[in-house]
């Protein structure tokens, strides 16, 4: 019969290592994609805003409890090409 205790000694560095490296990739993922956006060209475009909305969501805490409600905001705006584009903005904006 194989004991537990050795078994445990076995898996335990291996979950470690492995939620680890998946830490450190998630990390270095990051840092490559934001250096990544950085380097893209800033282009300066006329924009007609053209909707705005709001998302509201609630989400129950302690079988209901509990409430939270949170407010996202967008604005789509459309450049000369007709294209569209939506962004999340802060509420003050």
């Amino acid at each position: 019969m194989i004991n537990m205790f050795s078994i445990m000694n076995i898996l335990f560095p291996i979950f470690f290592i492995l939620i680890f490296g998946i830490i450190i990739f998630r990390i270095i993922k990051g840092i490559g994609e934001w250096n990544s956006n950085n380097k893209q060209p800033i282009l300066n475009v006329d924009a007609e805003v053209i909707a705005k909305r709001t998302n509201i969501s609630r989400h129950r805490h302690n079988k209901g409890r509990h409430v939270h409600t949170s407010t996202t905001y967008y604005i789509t705006f459309q450049v000369q090409s007709e294209d569209r584009m939506e962004f999340v903005v802060p509420s003050k904006e």
